[in-house]
């Protein structure tokens, strides 16, 4: 039995980490994109590709975010766009951790969706 668990375990991880590199790739592609089609900075393209992951809200927890900063000792934007998608990922997460064991994978997956769809 334990040697299922670490299986499992052992197999969570390497979803896990495959879906970070997915997503880092693709938000990594949706910026490329708006710069070379657009003309865009990369700050701007950034701020576009972060405001379609987090929707209108962006940031608004002062407190959370100045824990953040303190925290990892990070400048404001850099600490404002770890918010931002630790919100959406949070957000989407919640609903399917009832459901299954792989629900951080999900919620990262469900991201990635979110920025192919997107029509900048």
């Amino acid at each position: 039995m334990n040697n299922m668990s670490n299986t499992k375990k052992s197999r969570n991880k390497d979803d896990w980490k495959h879906a970070r590199n997915e997503f880092s790739q693709t938000v990594g592609k949706s910026v490329n994109l708006l710069m070379e089609s657009h003309g865009y900075s990369r700050d701007r393209a950034i701020d576009l590709v972060l405001r379609e992951i987090g929707g209108p809200s962006l940031v608004t927890d002062e407190a959370a975010l100045n824990k953040l900063k303190q925290q990892y000792r990070l400048a404001h934007q850099p600490a404002a766009r770890a918010l931002i998608v630790s919100t959406a990922f949070e957000q989407i997460a919640k609903p399917l951790a009832r459901r299954n064991d792989d629900s951080h994978v999900e919620s990262v997956y469900q991201l990635i969706k979110t920025l192919e769809k997107a029509t900048f």
